[in-house]
């Protein structure tokens, strides 16, 4: 939620109205096609990510303690890489939500040309 500053505008429309005013500029930018936070499908993107390193090593345990069999090796690696994926998918699923930054110059540009001044996001 972006911070206002009290400036001039600020007083002299109150807190209420400014927030409106606010709530308008998010409206109108999502409307827009842009959402406040970026999607760049943080589940999917941890589920291939902690499959492929734990299946590669699951892969190379496999041919170090199974003695260089191969079939073991493949056998550990796919073991591996199902574990892999559940963990980089519980950790793409729990990362915060990065903010999406277009957004928040839309937000800032609609409220300046309101006379509002963000200083910050919270």
């Amino acid at each position: 939620m972006p911070v206002l500053y009290p400036n001039a505008a600020y007083t002299a429309m109150g807190e209420s109205a400014a927030k409106q005013h606010l709530s308008q500029c998010m409206a109108i930018a999502q409307a827009n096609g842009l959402p406040p936070y970026e999607d760049h499908n943080a589940v999917a993107s941890g589920v291939k990510t902690g499959a492929a390193i734990a299946g590669v090593t699951g892969a190379v345990s496999g041919l170090v303690f199974g003695r260089g069999n191969l079939n073991d090796a493949v056998k550990y690696g796919a073991q591996s890489a199902v574990v892999g994926a559940a963990a980089g998918g519980t950790r793409g699923a729990m990362s915060p939500q990065r903010p999406n930054n277009i957004f928040r110059q839309f937000v800032h540009r609609c409220a300046s040309e309101k006379g509002l001044d963000i200083i910050g996001w919270q």
